[in-house]
């Protein structure tokens, strides 16, 4: 058999340490409105003037407690803030969130949403629908109205994730992938490159990205990684916009990765920009991070038996563009001795999905495998085409799409203990996937 080392790519990208100003809702309002506010610029037709102190760019997110649920959002001026929730109308009048923490992003927002809020909903019924209000204190009736549903409890429940990477406000399945996510997904992953980037024109793109997609993301977890379009003023508006389950917010600058359990499955996000780059201190937490987190996983296989893992840059890419640096090889070999089963990766615009793998090697078929199966996920980026891949397939590939209608996303289903199912849907056609396979 042909033995393959897995190409390489340099990280890049500012490793500038930065801090960014945490505030308290007690301190006086400062007004900061932006330049664009009641003015004829349009960075695209989803843009619009918001007022001082409304919230804007609202989404939620997973914590590592299945009864909370975080609730993000922003606002121009800094402003006091009231959060009820409840499943019903007369609960919803009465469950108020005692404290709201906030934040002040400066850094490349001088036209972006300054002022960012973060409320945690406690003491939710596992699997039950939630409405929640942000609003001016004393003025609930007066704010945005949302809804989610609360994670479900145990692990005996079929896990479904929506998963792409690159997805841009360029992309053409945005507004499907807007419409198809509320329909009955437990959390969607954005596999970096975030809107990108999300402190393009001094934050504008990122707050255009986040308005897009807040019909999706207010209303089910959205889950982010970061990717090489983050790293800015390492990953302050990343650590800022986003919150992530089991780590402080605003996200520490030596922190950006995590894990969570969803029924059956065992998340871990991880970031690949920061393996093999100037900040070894970092690296090498990460990597020992992950070193525990995986150890942990593989013996708790009995409860939650599936673990993937997801990072921005591939791993394995028939792109003939992309290299990683040596120190990819640590990582890969704790997926392969932990037993990860999948490895969710984007970066490059196409979707490919490779046989088992490990160090270049096919191991076999997906039906017991020892090494992880690595899908590429980053149709929905710009420039789509085949003239990114390689003349001559690696035997390790099994299968890759690189043009325009394969501008998709990936549904991973979680039949049972023994069973996982990928598909690879486009918005356009929806009654069958391009793509499909299954890991038992």
């Amino acid at each position: 058999m042909n033995t393959l080392v897995p190409s390489k790519r340099f990280v890049t990208g500012g490793c500038l340490v930065i801090l960014i100003t945490i505030v308290i809702i007690q301190l006086n309002p400062e007004s900061d409105e932006s330049p664009f506010v009641g003015s004829s610029f349009n960075l695209n037709s989803n843009y619009h003037p918001i007022e001082d102190c409304d919230a804007e760019l609202v989404h939620i997110s997973l914590t590592d407690d299945i009864s909370q649920v975080a609730v993000v959002w922003a606002s121009v001026s800094l402003c006091q803030w009231h959060v009820a929730y409840g499943r019903t109308a007369r609960e919803l009048a009465r469950r108020v969130v005692p404290s709201v923490a906030s934040a002040s992003l400066t850094i490349d927002n001088d036209y972006g949403t300054r002022f960012w809020y973060r409320a945690l909903l406690t003491g939710l019924t596992p699997g039950a629908k939630y409405k929640y209000v942000i609003a001016r204190r004393k003025h609930v009736n007066k704010g945005k109205m949302f809804s989610f549903r609360s994670m479900k409890a145990g692990n005996v429940w079929n896990t479904r994730l929506m998963l792409y990477g690159d997805l841009n406000l360029a992309s053409s399945i945005m507004s499907g992938v807007v419409k198809e996510g509320v329909n009955g997904y437990d959390a969607v992953f954005h596999v970096g490159d975030i809107g990108y980037p999300l402190d393009g024109d001094d934050g504008l793109v990122g707050d255009t990205f986040l308005t897009t997609i807040e019909p999706l993301a207010a209303s089910v977890p959205y889950m982010v990684v970061p990717g090489d379009h983050e790293t800015s003023a390492w990953f302050a508006h990343f650590r800022t916009r986003f919150s992530v389950p089991g780590v402080p917010w605003p996200m520490p600058s030596d922190r950006t990765w995590y894990s969570v359990d969803i029924g059956m499955v065992h998340v871990v996000a991880i970031n690949t920009e920061v393996i093999g780059s100037a900040r070894d201190d970092v690296a090498a937490a990460q990597l020992a991070w992950l070193k525990q987190d995986l150890r942990s996983a593989d013996a708790n296989r009995s409860y939650v038996p599936w673990v993937i893992v997801l990072g921005h840059r591939p791993f394995y890419t028939s792109c003939r563009q992309t290299k990683l640096p040596r120190d990819f090889d640590a990582v890969e070999a704790l997926f392969y001795r932990y037993r990860v089963d999948l490895v969710v990766q984007s970066h490059v615009h196409v979707y490919e999905r490779t046989w088992p793998v490990y160090l270049g090697r096919n191991d076999g078929a997906y039906s017991g495998r020892k090494a992880p199966v690595y899908v590429t996920v980053g149709t929905p980026g710009y420039n789509v085409g085949a003239e990114l891949l390689t003349a001559r397939k690696p035997r390790w590939s099994a299968a890759v799409y690189a043009d325009r209608k394969a501008e998709s996303f990936g549904r991973l289903t979680v039949l049972g203990p023994q069973k996982l199912l990928w598909q690879q849907m486009s918005p356009a056609h929806m009654e069958y996937p391009l793509d499909e396979f299954t890991l038992e």
